[in-house]
């Protein structure tokens, strides 16, 4: 995939600030192959207008609209789009601690074996807190909407993370993550869970 993508915002030093978003992507299945009955390569556009309110530097809220459309080299399925509200808040209430909230739709590339793209609604949560020195916690909760393009398929998913990261010098840090994934499948009714937790060392130069 390759994309390129333009944005504008206004106003930066009032309180309500306009601004759009433009993205153009080529998406390119190279190891599909030719004549292939599912055709995935396709052209992609999204565009995203709305306000953004800056109540001060460490709070502010966008709120916009949202329009995608992808264009397959498909035989049955040539074209299709979407719409959504589109929103972000970032919050740093004190300096050793952020969280960002979002909502979106999007396209996601498919995770079925018949689908050309899922179309995506998601609600999530993110954090990071500095709770001590060279001590970090960080966190993320998202709930997602999945519909399989093309295929007879819906997804309800509920993903959770949590990270405790150590940073011993400058350049080594340890760390302790853990994942938990909750999926529901809403034609067949067929649900699934996912724990994972994973421990280890990063190198930073």
């Amino acid at each position: 995939r390759s994309d390129a993508q333009v944005s504008v915002l206004t106003f930066t030093n009032q309180i309500v600030q306009p601004f759009a978003i433009y993205d153009f992507g080529h998406i390119n299945y190279y190891n599909q192959v030719t004549g292939a009955s599912i055709d995935r390569d396709a052209i992609e556009n999204f565009a995203i207008a709305g306000l953004r309110f800056q109540f001060d530097p460490n709070f502010r809220v966008d709120v916009g609209y949202r329009y995608n459309t992808r264009e397959f080299e498909d035989v049955t399925i040539t074209q299709h789009d979407t719409d959504f509200i589109d929103v972000n808040v970032f919050w740093k209430p004190f300096d050793n601690f952020k969280m960002t909230g979002v909502v979106e739709r999007y396209y996601d590339e498919s995770t079925t074996s018949f689908g050309l793209v899922d179309d995506v609604e998601t609600y999530g949560v993110t954090f990071d807190w500095d709770i001590a020195p060279k001590w970090r916690v960080a966190g993320t909760t998202f709930y997602d909407r999945e519909i399989a393009l093309g295929d007879d398929v819906k997804y309800d998913k509920i993903t959770s993370t949590l990270s405790v990261t150590h940073d011993v010098n400058d350049n080594l840090e340890i760390f302790v993550s853990t994942l938990g994934k909750w999926v529901d499948e809403n034609v067949s009714g067929d649900t699934y869970d996912r724990y994972k937790v994973g421990t280890g060392a990063r190198l930073k130069y």
